[in-house]
């Protein structure tokens, strides 16, 4: 994908068409966001919306806002991309309804990390029942997802595991392994504070292959390295507990340098100075 984007944005630039040149870059960044590699999806969505901010075409106009969102919400800016992804969903409702879904879920999963599970949950509803109406259903596992993820945030935890298991088949279906690693994550916690510790260190394990294959982490799924290090510590196996104090110190030197408000937000149970002398 990226070495034909790369090809387009060449071949775009000949035309000295703003709108033709800016949909180029877009594309490219969508291509970087698609193997999460944030940092640079960001920098090319800000070249495209500099061409896109001189043109009049509405639609390319929003959806380069609405990726510009997108990781917004991945950096932990969640204020900030409600703002976005509310103004998405004011023009997307009359203009393109899957993209209106899109901006739907992703208005959803901010709510959730900002802690209003309420609003979070009727985001969800709202956008199950307009997929219904629309009879454009894709959709429908990303909110079954995130219902699931609010539902174990406010501890109703079965309910929140049954959600995200009924998701995760059309998620997988899709190849998405972002989404197929969150829920993973969520479902391993969710066990984990049922007592079955067991049971939620083999979707720990998910998260960190997905981490080892896919170079894919988020500040909030972190938190499985701390758990199976408090497990392995638990069960005196020095070996293993090292590996993985390791591996958590390696996840938060690539969060620092990927994630620009990790210092000052996340909460977690060891610093790097004591992962250190631990």
């Amino acid at each position: 994908k990226l070495m034909y984007a790369d090809s387009m944005v060449m071949a775009a630039k000949k035309t000295n068409d703003n709108e033709v040149i800016g949909a180029a870059y877009l594309s490219k960044g969508i291509a970087y966001y698609g193997q999460k590699r944030l940092k640079e999806a960001m920098d090319i969505y800000l070249i495209a919306d500099q061409y896109v901010a001189k043109t009049n075409d509405k639609y390319l106009i929003y959806k380069t806002k609405y990726h510009i969102g997108q990781i917004k919400y991945y950096l932990g800016f969640y204020d900030e991309a409600i703002i976005i992804f509310k103004d998405c969903i004011s023009y997307f409702e009359q203009s393109d309804v899957r993209a209106y879904l899109n901006s739907l879920h992703s208005l959803g999963v901010c709510y959730n990390m900002i802690g209003n599970h309420g609003l979070c949950s009727t985001v969800n509803k709202t956008g199950i029942a307009e997929g219904i109406e629309s009879g454009i259903n894709k959709m429908e596992p990303y909110f079954i997802h995130s219902e699931g993820v609010n539902q174990i945030m406010i501890h109703n935890y079965e309910i929140g595991i049954r959600k995200i298991q009924s998701a995760l088949p059309r998620i997988r279906q899709k190849m998405d392994f972002a989404n197929e690693t969150v829920g993973c994550f969520y479902i391993g916690k969710a066990l984990w504070e049922s007592g079955e510790r067991e049971k939620a260190l083999s979707y720990f394990k998910k998260v960190d292959r997905s981490y080892m294959e896919r170079d894919y982490m988020r500040p909030d799924i972190r938190e499985a390295y701390e758990f199976m290090i408090s497990y392995y510590k638990e069960k005196n196996m020095l070996r293993t507990q090292l590996h993985y104090v390791e591996r958590l110190i390696h996840v938060d030197k690539k969060l620092h340098l990927t994630y620009a408000y990790l210092q000052g937000k996340i909460r977690k149970e060891y610093d790097t100075k004591e992962l250190l002398e631990e």
